[in-house]
């Protein structure tokens, strides 16, 4: 009843082909989400969610 996702970003300059920023996580979800807790894939699913979330704080 757990599942969690590797989350791994890496944005480049499409010009120069130069490496402007990375960030690399570990995504799970909350314990008290037991529909998301119930199966791997489920869990994997709000993991990718919640990287996607949290990458996009990160750049603004």
């Amino acid at each position: 009843m757990t599942g969690s996702v590797n989350y791994a970003v890496e944005i480049y300059d499409a010009a120069s082909n130069r490496l402007l920023s990375s960030y690399v996580t570990k995504q799970y979800p909350n314990a008290m989400n037991i529909d998301a807790s119930f199966t791997a894939m489920d869990a994997s699913m709000v993991g990718v969610r919640k990287g996607a979330d949290a990458l996009l704080a990160e750049l603004k």
